[in-house]
């Protein structure tokens, strides 16, 4: 496996099989796979991220939900609230805000 991170905060975004192809540029990166579609990210680039490669995958793995800093780890906030997970939509909706939230 292979997960993109961010580099300010090392949180996991993408996470996919070896075979797909990530070309991180200076603007975008560009992500294939084995045939179309590819498909393109462009509020990432070379030097927000960077691509980590030959990993297991952790239980469960969802785009925020890790940190992968030399290994995986919860990214659940340590302040004594109680969060629950709330992933992205797919695709992706305007309002989504994935991550821990507090549970009021």
């Amino acid at each position: 496996m292979q997960t993109l991170i961010r580099n300010s905060n090392k949180e996991s975004l993408w996470l996919w099989e070896d075979s797909v192809t990530v070309d991180i540029g200076t603007d975008k990166i560009i992500v294939s796979g084995d045939s179309p579609p590819k498909f393109f990210i462009t509020d990432l680039n070379s030097s927000t991220c960077t691509l980590i490669k030959d990993i297991a995958s952790p239980d469960e793995w969802q785009s925020h939900k890790y940190i992968y800093d030399g290994g995986w780890k919860n990214n659940h906030p340590s302040d004594g609230k109680t969060y629950k997970y709330t992933p992205a939509g797919n695709p992706p909706l305007p309002t989504d805000t994935p991550g821990w939230h507090v549970v009021e």
